[in-house]
């Protein structure tokens, strides 16, 4: 079975109403074409949106809830309308009832309630600001239900509620606000009884909005109090540069709204600064209201998910929340459609103190529907009669059955999500004429999908109808009973209220008239009464505030509604199948619906997915989910023309249609192709067959979730079905050979008749076909006309598809046992699969963690699973674990106390600490001194990363403030040193236990400290005095290596230029690893076909330099000419440390390659090294290196890795690929953000695993090669000149070892030479010689990239000493460019419209005043005012772009 983990966990919602982006790529910007058809109807575009795709998609990362909010902010951007003022907001939401009594509104604030408010603005840190708030809210406005003198208010509680919602992934809001008499026990959070919920945030910068222009708050300038708006007609839109520090391209992200947060440079533009006119227009990344700022965004994301889980887990219609930061706060209204968000206030200020007093004074007398809830849905208790009626039928099923999801519990265990106890709600409904109707329903669970608010929010689930409580075992006439008795389907969402799409409801009455087969029945379902939208009313008034241009942006058109079936049947998920022939039947009775609703309903699904065919009892295909389906006109045409479906299962026409979207009409051929995708997709995941797991996740992520979006926001997709189709139609094999008798014969048959559709023979050979048929010829049957005849004549019928399905089916071999029937648990081992891999990585990264941070050798620990544990010793060699015993039992439940009885005995070397590190308290003279020298540089440079800032900070890691070690080392015969050096800081890598666990900082020789300023003999003082350039890890201890110290030191006896000088070094006294002592022992007990995966081998060894050159990240390079220079630099050192000393480097990557402060490379990192005997052959064959720089030899040599012999050359393509990698993440091209992403991703990081585990990989960069080879820019067009020279120089030189010319390409070079005596410059012969010729030089590729570097333009300025903070920029440049442009303001001369820094040199671009409002005049926009100088903010309170890491 393919070991891939289903991450089905939620039903399907695919499609919402406009175009946002995918986790994976950046924010992308609304279409701005208009379309005039008057008779073209609102399109529904397939999006990538968490509500739609993340039920299919494979890839886990979506499930980081931090990358998820991130992705709910991009998804629900447009659906905000921003401004409405606060007493509007509260008048609008929050009315006054009319039972409510006049003292009850006039309640008077006490004076120490608004004390305690206004203390928590200086509240540090955010945890301090629960504490102020509880203490001027809690009780307000009443305490006890005795003191509302006869109003109808409730009695509501502020907690900090801290304690993760356990059923809920373990999420936890900042405040929550209860009724008393739904407080949550132990200060837990609970999402379903919250009433609101407060989210705190230390300051302003955290605002996830931004007021429209003319909103003014007092003593505020427009806009955010430190903002101003933004020229709706100028755009900077700012090229993408990404952060290394990730390990993956950080891909430009949207400006927020039309107002954003000015960020003042602290400088005003210098006099010399030209007023500048930017003709580039506005671009729909400016999304109106919303912050463009990380923390923003973040923000939004986060209060966006809380809201969408409450709003799905209680049954409301809306909810109302507050969000505080810094001095500010704002009021949010949510519902399905979209939020109304108030301009924030000063809670501080006279009247902005009393604003969330009197909101919730307002909101303590609503009633429960004013406050959102559901009128028709109310909790039972467990005794009431219909409960427990309803829990007997229930429990017929499995509780992940219970929500109609094969997948529930796997998913919900996955997630750490607890499933609530038998909690019941019964739902009323009354729908049209008939009568009203009682369900029993389980209480919603949560779901990955739940979180984002704006969707259609589907639930499905068991029903119980209680009609038959009262009459049991008969044939209730009120209920129309169904097949399952009481048993019903319930299906709850919101539909789009608009008069150009039909109801399901009546949906599923055309379809029970026609008598459409395989298709539920319904019972009961339409609009649920009072349940409908409102946020989209104020949308005339709030949009407004914006210029013409802009309100198009505003999402929140047709209202959304309610709409509540129940159905006859109970099915369960597709993957649930029992066998392969149930599969394909299953497929088969869907389309059979598909086509029969066509043909006798005019009736177009639209949406065929693996979450939409269900399997009955009875083990048949059911099609459900019809609401995005179309009914058709008599001409056949359909009302919206546009895609429409779920992205992972969508025809490649579909798919490839997003150059314009609107000229795209869904036929049936796309639901057919859908079918086959569903087939494919449902085939790879859950039957066997042989394609290792490790490629199938890569070959799933590419057919069925890659997606390109383009600078427009245009999705397109299917490259990879586009791809595959051809392959699979000719033998189905290719894509994956499967165990199932006839199964890989019925995909080709499919996609031999699929593909039709997008290939067909050429015109010349139909051509020479047809000449000879007419010269008399017989026809061929195998011929690829003919073939293509036949295929084309059985599409030709409509009923092709499920025909050709059953007929399979029909030759599939039942199993040898029969399928379970659904009632049994058809959760899978996968689940099980995937939870313990998830406890072993996850216990696997504590101990790396640990181990990391604090300097030692091994680490121990407990895991407890149920009744039982299991003791663990870890090392970076590898782990010991013993055998899982009972802590309940006799023997075993004394184990834990004896382990601790011992460990608490052990000396601190004994329990895995590195004796010669110690900490130093800050008073130490060493430690002192140490902080004076490490202060001449950056934070960052301080464990020598170039991205440290911004990489801890995109991670949420606090760098510890200045703690120091105190190393004491001896190696051999010297003396002994002591060294002060940073505690080391959390780093992505560290997570991993079993690894080299390198380590690398500035270090201070504490013989500085006696001697301050003299030439210390001790030290052999270095070139930066008593700094040091310190580098910790562990080396496999073997005959076959040489310790990294002993190869400096030959270094340094050869002379190699631009390497560093090793000061002392050498392996670590007591720091050696033990657990490959018990590795014989243990592994005894496998068989011997066993034994040999053991990787315990050889011991590690603590190792430990310290170099007297102090060097940074290449990717903290000023400019290209220094880029170029130090990789030139680093070859250098490469081929001299060939030439002199017989040393292969053998790891050339980003990494090693480091500049010094005088910008020169410097090549380090030589503990892979190689030295080579007399003969020149390596002692060891195999690869080695860094996987994204490694060569194509290498990176495809992977099928016999020991055969592959690692030579200079490969050293010399590892640096083209390092200058290709920092080129494209750095440097400026025009590759779009989003392309970029995926090129770096396949380009570096994609490889293939077989079933031997065996990896291979470069197949992007032996496509890549020679393009480049011939013209650089078909990579991407560099924008610094003679770059491109560059890369098409060095492509040739390293392709004319991979390819040659052709044998006939050699036969006419040879007679045009022997017959004109000299050949053509441009011949590919002469052009392969005179590439062989220079790469006869040892010294081509240095000397090739200094010559490119000569011709390559210095910038304006001089880069800027590495002293000096060179990760601002791209620190900066990762808070800043998610915003593509950052607009700030100047009143007295200018208005700075963008400060961007480029290679070092802060450019500005200004608009003058005067032509800033002509502009804004010209758009019926409102005009900026001048105000005297004197009027101007002091600089000390203007932010700094240059200094401030929140720009």
């Amino acid at each position: 079975m393919a070991d891939i983990v289903d991450s089905n966990t939620a039903p399907r919602t695919p499609v919402t109403a406009d175009t946002t982006p995918s986790p994976a790529n950046p924010t992308t910007p609304p279409q701005t074409h208009t379309w005039n058809d008057a008779n073209a109807q609102n399109q529904t575009p397939v999006v990538r949106k968490v509500a739609g795709t993340d039920r299919f998609s494979v890839d886990d990362e979506r499930r980081i809830m931090k990358q998820q909010y991130i992705r709910v902010a991009e998804e629900t951007q447009g659906h905000y309308l921003v401004g409405m003022d606060p007493e509007e907001f509260m008048q609008t939401f929050l009315p006054w009832n009319a039972d409510t009594p006049a003292a009850y509104r006039t309640k008077s604030i006490p004076e120490e309630r608004l004390r305690d408010l206004h203390s928590m603005a200086s509240k540090k840190p955010e945890k301090a600001m629960y504490g102020a708030f509880t203490a001027a809210l809690q009780g307000w406005p009443i305490e006890k239900k005795e003191e509302a003198n006869g109003a109808n208010v409730i009695v509501t509680k502020f907690g900090e509620y801290r304690k993760p919602d356990g059923e809920c992934r373990n999420l936890a809001v900042d405040m929550g606000h209860y009724t008393e008499d739904n407080l949550p026990a132990k200060n837990a959070t609970v999402h379903r009884l919250m009433e609101t919920n407060v989210e705190f945030k230390p300051s302003a910068s955290y605002d996830p909005f931004v007021d429209p222009p003319e909103t003014t708050t007092a003593g505020a300038p427009i806009g955010n109090s430190d903002a101003v708006s933004e020229v709706e007609e100028d755009n900077v839109n700012y090229d993408s540069f990404a952060d290394a520090a990730a390990g993956a391209p950080s891909l430009s992200q949207p400006s927020s709204g039309y107002s954003s947060p000015s960020i003042s440079t602290g400088a005003a533009v210098s006099s010399s600064a030209e007023s500048a006119v930017l003709d580039v227009p506005i671009t729909a990344n400016d999304w109106p209201g919303e912050s463009k700022l990380v923390h923003g965004k973040e923000t939004r994301g986060q209060i966006a998910s809380y809201a969408g889980i409450t709003m799905f887990l209680s049954y409301r219609k809306h909810f109302m929340s507050v969000v505080v930061f810094g001095t500010y706060a704002r009021l949010i209204f949510w519902d399905r459609r979209g939020a109304v968000v108030s301009r924030r206030f000063n809670y501080q200020t006279g009247g902005g103190d009393e604003i969330l007093f009197k909101f919730y004074l307002r909101f303590s007398q609503l009633t429960s529907e004013q406050r959102g809830y559901d009128p028709t849905v109310v909790e039972v208790p467990p005794t009431d009669p219909d409960a427990e009626a309803a829990l007997v039928q229930f429990k017929k099923y499995d509780r992940d059955m219970w929500h109609c999801n094969a997948q529930m519990r796997s998913c919900t265990e996955a997630m750490g999500v607890t499933l609530p106890e038998d909690r019941f709600l019964r739902m009323t409904v009354k729908f049209g004429n008939s009568a009203e109707r009682s369900f029993i329903v389980p209480a919603p669970v949560f779901e990955d999908t739940c979180i984002s608010p704006f969707s259609r929010s589907t639930r499905r689930s068991l029903a119980y109808d209680c009609a038959f409580t009262s009459n049991p075992g008969k044939d209730c006439q009120q209920s129309k009973k169904s097949k399952h008795d009481s048993l019903l389907f319930m299906k709850d969402y919101w539909r789009e209220e608009s008069l150009r799409t039909r109801p399901e409801a009546e949906i599923y009455d055309i379809l029970a008239e026609k008598k459409v087969p395989h298709v539920a029945t319904m019972v009961v379902g339409g609009d649920v009464e009072g349940m409908r939208t409102k946020t989209h009313e104020p949308r005339l008034q709030l949009r407004s505030a914006y210029p013409p241009t802009i309100r198009k942006y505003f999402r929140l058109e047709n209202p959304l509604q309610c709409h509540r079936l129940f159905l006859d049947t109970i099915a369960r998920d597709l993957s649930a199948f029992g066998n392969c022939k149930v599969l394909v039947n299953c497929i088969a009775d869907a389309m059979e619906a598909a086509q029969c609703a066509f043909d006798l309903a005019r009736i177009l699904h639209r949406d065929i997915s693996s979450g939409n065919i269900m399997i009955t009892p009875t083990h048949e295909g059911l099609l459900i989910d019809w609401d995005l389906c179309l009914v058709l006109d008599f001409e056949g045409h359909t009302h919206r023309p546009g895609r429409t479906g779920t992205w992972q299962f969508m025809s490649i026409n579909l798919l490839q249609g997003g150059i314009d979207k609107r000229s795209v009409v869904h036929t049936l051929d796309d639901d057919r192709e859908s079918a086959f995708w569903v087939l494919v997709y449902v085939a790879l995941r859950y039957l066997k067959h042989d394609m290792p797991s490790n490629d199938l996740y890569d070959r799933l992520l590419l057919l069925f979730d890659h997606h390109t979006v383009d600078a427009f926001g245009r999705q397109t997709g299917g490259h990879q079905k586009t791809l595959e189709l051809p392959i699979c139609a000719e033998d189905s094999c290719d894509l994956a050979k499967f165990n199932v008798p006839g199964f890989n014969d019925l995909l080709a048959d499919l996609a031999g008749v699929l593909v039709v559709r997008y290939k067909q023979p050429s015109s010349s050979v139909t051509s020479r076909y047809e000449a000879r048929l007419a010269a008399g010829g017989d026809a061929v049957a195998d011929h690829p006309v003919e073939i293509y005849k036949a295929r084309l004549e059985r599409r030709a019928n409509p009923r092709w598809l499920y025909e050709t399905l059953r007929h399979h089916a029909s030759l599939i071999p039942l199993p040898a046992q029969p399928s379970p029937p659904l009632t049994e648990d058809a959760s899978t081992r996968k689940a099980k699969r995937r939870l313990e891999e998830e406890t072993r990585g996850q216990i696997a990264s504590y101990a790396g963690i640990t181990m990391f941070l604090s300097y030692r050798k091994h680490f121990m620990s407990v895991v407890v699973f149920g009744t039982y544990a299991r003791l663990i010793f870890w090392d970076r060699r590898g782990a010991v674990v013993s055998r899982r015993f009972n802590y309940q039992t006799g023997g075993g439940d004394e184990i834990l106390f004896k382990f601790y009885l011992r460990f608490s005995q052990l000396t601190s070397e004994q329990r895995g600490y590195d004796p010669t590190v110690v900490e130093v308290p800050p008073t130490d003279p060493d430690a002192e001194a140490a902080l004076v020298q490490f202060k001449k540089y950056d934070r960052d440079m301080w464990h020598c990363n170039a991205q440290m800032r911004s990489c801890t900070e995109a991670m949420g890691v606090t760098l510890p403030e200045d703690r120091f070690l105190r190393m004491t080392v001896k190696f051999g015969n010297s003396a002994e040193r002591s060294f002060i050096v940073p505690a080391p800081v959390f780093e992505d890598t560290c997570i991993s236990p079993f690894s080299r666990s390198t380590r690398r900082s500035l270090a201070y020789d504490c013989a500085f400290t006696s001697n301050p300023g003299k030439d210390c003999q001790q030290s052999k003082k270095s070139k930066h005095d008593s700094l040091l350039f310190m580098k910790d890890y562990w080396r496999e201890e073997s005959l076959r290596t040489r310790p990294e110290a002993e190869i400096y030191d030959i270094l340094a006896e050869k002379k190699v230029p631009h390497v560093a000088t090793m000061v002392v070094g050498g392996d670590v006294e007591g720091m050696r690893t033990k657990t490959h002592e018990p590795r014989l022992q243990l592994r005894s007990a496998y068989p011997p076909t066993i034994r040999k995966y053991f990787r315990l081998e050889n011991p590690l060894q603590c190792h430990r330099l310290f170099l007297d050159t102090i060097a940074r990240d290449l990717s903290a390079f000023g400019n290209c000419k220094v880029l170029v220079n130090c990789i030139a630099d680093a070859m250098e050192a490469a081929q001299c440390a060939f030439d002199l000393a017989r040393i292969l480097h053998r790891d050339i990557s980003s990494g090693n390659i480091m500049i010094t402060p005088t910008h020169e490379g410097l090549l380090i990192d030589w503990d892979l090294c190689l030295v080579l005997d007399f003969e020149g052959h390596t002692h060891r064959p195999g690869r080695t290196g860094t996987w994204q720089f490694m060569s194509i030899n290498l990176l495809q040599g992977g099928i016999d890795k020991r055969s592959v012999v690692h030579t200079l050359d490969d050293d010399r393509e590892s640096a083209f690929w390092v200058l290709v990698y920092v080129a494209l993440r750095y440097l400026k091209h025009d590759m779009p953000s989003n392309d970029l992403y995926d090129r770096l991703l396949l380009l570096f990081d994609h490889h293939t695993v077989d079933a031997f585990g065996r990896q291979t990989g470069g197949h992007q960069k032996t496509l890549q090669l020679p393009y480049c080879a011939k013209d650089s820019c078909r990579l991407a067009k560099f924008l610094v000149p003679g770059f491109n020279d560059l890369l098409t120089d060095l492509a040739g030189l390293l392709l004319v070892g991979y390819e040659e010319p052709s044998a006939k390409a050699f036969e006419r070079y040879e007679a045009r030479l022997a017959k004109w005596g000299e050949v053509d410059e441009e011949d590919p012969v002469s052009i392969y010689k005179a590439q062989l010729e220079r790469r006869a030089n040892p010294r081509w590729l240095y000397e090739t990239l200094r010559h490119h570097a000569s011709l390559i333009p210095l910038p304006a300025q001089p880069s800027p000493p590495l002293t000096e903070d060179a990760s601002s920029r791209k620190a900066k440049r990762r808070l800043e460019e998610v915003t593509s442009h950052t607009i700030t303001y100047d009143f007295h001369e200018n208005i700075l419209l963008s400060a961007k820094v480029e290679n070092g040199t802060k450019r500005l671009k200004t608009i003058s005043l005067k032509h800033m409002n002509e502009r804004l005049e010209g758009m019926g926009a409102p005009s900026f005012n001048s105000r005297p100088a004197e009027d101007k903010e002091p600089e000390s309170k203007r932010l700094k772009l240059d200094e401030s890491d929140e720009s």
